[in-house]
């Protein structure tokens, strides 16, 4: 048995997704068995082959895939990735997030001993080439960076986790998807910046009784 799976999904993700893998690899798993989809959603540059350079760079700490999704769409590929996974725990890390090295292992931890936590997420910092604009910190949330409270705790009232570093366990999802439960939107779609796929996840989750955390253990680098 796979004790985590890891969804990084991709489009067009060449210029980003090497820190990505790297921090990726840098994972702390203790005694855990873990795996990387890495989702194919339409990209029409070379992302594959880098990827799998990195990750053979990297001494291919654990097993690393491929999934092809063609229906354009954020929430679309998550939900391949989730689908073709194997782990207990499900990570989605976006193409251009940079785990912590305790990422993996708290988030599965703390889902496999608190069964009515749903889903999990943690707080972001913003990584970037330059200078943030002045305005920045004002709309960070927005951008999936900052903090989701103000310490460790239940978020159920917030009504969503960021997708960025969201967790959750992976049977609690496919049984949902059986139940019925699918995705209204597309969210992000190629270059256009549809959102909300992460708040339906979470919605899902509320629905059945399940609740939303926050742990301020969870660090995640967003670029």
């Amino acid at each position: 048995m796979i004790n985590t799976s890891i969804i990084v999904c991709c489009y067009n993700s060449s210029l980003r997704i090497k820190d990505t893998l790297i921090y990726i690899a840098r994972q702390e798993l203790r005694s855990l068995s873990s795996e990387v989809i890495l989702v194919n959603n339409n990209c029409t540059d070379d992302t594959e082959a880098i990827a799998q350079n990195v990750w053979n760079e990297c001494g291919s700490p654990f097993p690393i895939r491929i999934v092809n999704e063609s229906q354009s769409g954020l929430s679309y590929a998550r939900r391949a990735g989730v689908l073709a996974a194997q782990g207990e725990v499900i990570v989605f890390c976006d193409d251009d997030n940079h785990l912590h090295p305790e990422y993996v292992a708290t988030s599965h931890n703390l889902l496999i001993e608190n069964k009515e936590i749903g889903v999990v997420g943690g707080r972001g910092y913003a990584v970037a080439d330059g200078e943030l604009p002045y305005w920045f910190t004002t709309y960070q949330g927005s951008f999936a960076v900052g903090v989701q409270a103000l310490y460790s705790c239940d978020i159920t009232r917030r009504k969503y986790v960021w997708g960025a570093g969201m967790a959750f366990r992976r049977l609690d999802y496919v049984s949902l998807i059986k139940s019925g439960f699918k995705n209204i939107g597309s969210d992000r779609k190629g270059n256009t910046l549809h959102s909300g796929g992460d708040s339906e996840i979470c919605r899902w989750f509320v629905l059945v009784g399940k609740r939303l955390y926050y742990s301020e253990d969870l660090v995640f680098g967003h670029y």
